[in-house]
This record gives C-alpha cells, structure tokens and sequence, in this order.
C-alpha cells in the first residue's frame, strides 16, 4: 500500500495512523480520505492489531477540508458530488465501524471534518494545545450576503 498523505505504523500490537500534512494542518482532501479507508481496512484485517491511534503531524490534528484542493469540486454536477460526499463519509465510516478500540491523540487544532474524525474514534485524548470547532454551528457561515439562507 503506497502513502502519501498519511504514515501507518505497527508495533506491538499498535496501529498508528499519522495524518502527514503538516504544511496544510493536515488539512483532508481525496486522497487523504482513501489513504485513511485503506489503511483502516489494512488494520481491520490484521489479527496483531489490538488498537489504533490517530494523530496529526506538526502542530494540528487536522483542520478540515483543504477547501483550496475542493474548489474543483464547484464545478461538478450532482451525481459526481454526491460521490465524492460518499467516498469522503466511507473513509468517516470506516473509522467509526472499525472493531477495534481507536483513539484521537488531538495535539492541537481539530477543526470541522478534522473534529469529525476525531468525534467518530471511540476515545479521545486532547493536549492543553486542542483547539476545536465546527464552523457550520454559526448561523452566520450559512448566511448570504443578502442575509438569506
């Protein structure tokens, strides 16, 4: 399994899952969403590993969405948005139906999606440095200029 946005480790009994965009906060994009849906299947099917961790290289858990990789995604019709949601909600899934006990070591900003993945990990152990939040909570984010929704 080639990685590139993300590093896997194993050792004793350990899965650590490191999200390695730290240039970016390790911000998530398509690729990253893959790379974390394979390797939770890799874990998944590997009877040495009894737990999982995910964590953030740098100084960020991860900070969402690379809106700046996304913007493509403006110019898709529906059909191929909704795959991409569903292909990015599969690589979410599979953390959360993962039957194995899986922790957020959240070393800094857990921002939107980044706050997701950590919300579907069945613990989570945050420095004095977490940060987190969910801008789609701010009725003013939804809101137009004209001030209609």
């Amino acid at each position: 399994m080639e990685l590139e946005h993300i590093i896997l480790k194993k050792e004793q009994g350990i899965a650590k899952i490191i999200l390695n965009r730290p240039e970016i906060m390790n911000a998530l994009d398509l690729k990253t969403f893959k790379e974390i849906e394979e390797a939770i299947g890799d874990i998944a099917s590997d009877a040495s590993i009894r737990a999982v961790i995910i964590t953030g290289a740098g100084r960020s858990f991860c900070s969402g969405i690379n809106l700046t990789a996304f913007d493509a995604l403006s110019k898709l019709n529906q059909h191929d948005m909704e795959d991409v949601v569903r292909n990015a909600q599969r690589a979410i899934n599979s953390v959360e139906n993962l039957e194995k006990p899986v922790i957020a070591a959240i070393n800094g900003y857990a921002m939107g999606a980044g706050l997701d993945l950590a919300l579907v990990c069945d613990f989570r152990i945050a420095s004095e440095k977490a940060q987190f939040g969910e801008r789609y909570i701010n009725p003013d984010y939804a809101r137009s200029s004209d001030g209609e929704f």
